[in-house]
């Protein structure tokens, strides 16, 4: 009988050790994932940000998107920037009066069919952090709208497919507001 019962309280601590293992192993991992969570956060394009004075919003465009291509009092203007995991040809922020009031992002394909796609899976990731409506225009192409305008009510962007300078293009656009 002892060699039974020696047999099970081994069998015991052993799964006592294995329990505090993996659970420590489970606060480790978490530990480690938590940075992860936060990724992204203030890396993206908010409400706050638009209506802006310029000096202010330039710096905290630049914290994001790094050194403008192009400055001037009207716009920034970047090209080949990743933002929301995908790389755009272009982005323009527009000011009105010193206000910052518009953000664009361009992405040219080769024809209408991709740029929807491209629409499509823009509007999955940004949904990640954002609530999304979907809509057609007229002729029954898609585009999406989201999150919530720094004016309290209406969207803050739009998620569509345009021609733009000769070719297809997604574009994610967020205004132009009024201050």
């Amino acid at each position: 009988m002892t060699c039974c019962a020696t047999f099970i309280n081994n069998v015991a601590n052993i799964k006592m050790k294995i329990s505090k293992r993996i659970l420590s192993l489970r606060i480790i991992i978490i530990i480690m994932l938590m940075p992860m969570a936060f990724i992204g956060r203030g890396h993206e394009l908010t409400s706050e940000l638009f209506g802006k004075e310029y000096n202010d919003a330039l710096q905290r465009i630049e914290a994001i998107f790094g050194t403008p291509n192009k400055i001037s009092a009207e716009r920034i203007d970047y090209t080949n920037i990743e933002y929301e995991g995908t790389l755009w040809n272009e982005a323009v922020f527009r000011f009105t009066d010193g206000i910052l009031t518009e953000a664009r992002f361009y992405n040219k394909t080769t024809s209408k069919a991709t740029a929807l796609h491209h629409a499509t899976m823009l509007a999955e990731n940004m949904q990640k952090q954002n609530q999304l409506t979907k809509d057609y225009e007229d002729r029954r192409t898609i585009f999406y709208k989201g999150g919530k305008s720094p004016m309290d009510f209406g969207h803050l962007f739009t998620i569509f497919v345009s021609p733009y300078k000769g070719a297809w293009s997604t574009q994610l656009r967020y205004g132009p507001f009024k201050f």
